[in-house]
């Protein structure tokens, strides 16, 4: 980012590994100040409750400065439901998308730094992430342990228990809550064979057998 001219702080509570100084950030464990410095930020917040946002706001550096907001708290993702391992996300970017509004795409959040490379003109790098200005995800995967595998698309979710040999299937559109387990049902047997197929490639990808 410092290349790019950017200045790069982090502030909130960090749930990473390491150390966000050994990435590069400026730390304010005490937030933000009201006044930025005058020249391009990019700021990362975690689990500030919208102070940095406030703080971008009312320091006349809006225009000046990309934010991106998350938390990395995963409570109870031994379940892999939506509401146990999906994460708040607030992006803004100045000149760029509508304010207040969502998108429905998917992204792991290692998709984030090729993304903020490329909204500061950093070139391309090579990381595991995929910036989410140029591609969108189709499907996402994840695990939790030796247990329970699950890729999941916009509207479909398989989950597979390992240990029992179980699926369960939800129409994420439809069944938000994940309360209606389809797999079982004869009229999705298609669906779930695809859900299967991508699953297979995740697994393998991520260099499972």
């Amino acid at each position: 980012m410092r290349k790019a001219g950017y200045r790069t702080v982090f502030t909130g509570a960090w749930r990473g590994s390491g150390r966000p100084e050994d990435l590069g950030f400026e730390v304010r464990k005490g937030g933000l100040a009201r006044e930025l410095p005058q020249f391009p930020f990019f700021l990362w917040a975690e689990e500030d409750r919208g102070q940095a946002l406030a703080a971008v706001e009312s320091s006349g550096q809006s225009a000046r400065t990309i934010v991106f907001s998350t938390a990395l708290s995963c409570v109870g993702a031994a379940s892999l439901r939506d509401r146990d391992v999906r994460v708040p996300l607030v992006v803004r970017v100045p000149g760029l998308g509508e304010a207040g509004s969502t998108s429905p795409n998917l992204c792991y959040l290692h998709d984030l730094f090729p993304t903020a490379c490329e909204l500061v003109g950093l070139p391309p790098i090579k990381a595991d992430g995929r910036s989410l200005k140029r591609r969108v995800r189709d499907q996402v995967f994840c695990g939790y342990r030796d247990s329970l595998r699950m890729v999941r698309t916009e509207k479909w979710k398989l989950v597979r228990d390992l240990k029992r040999a179980t699926e369960q299937l939800y129409d994420m559109a439809a069944d938000p809550e994940e309360t209606r387990n389809l797999a079982a049902a004869p009229a999705h047997r298609g669906t779930v064979a695809d859900m299967q197929r991508r699953l297979a490639e995740a697994q393998r990808a991520a260099g499972e057998k």
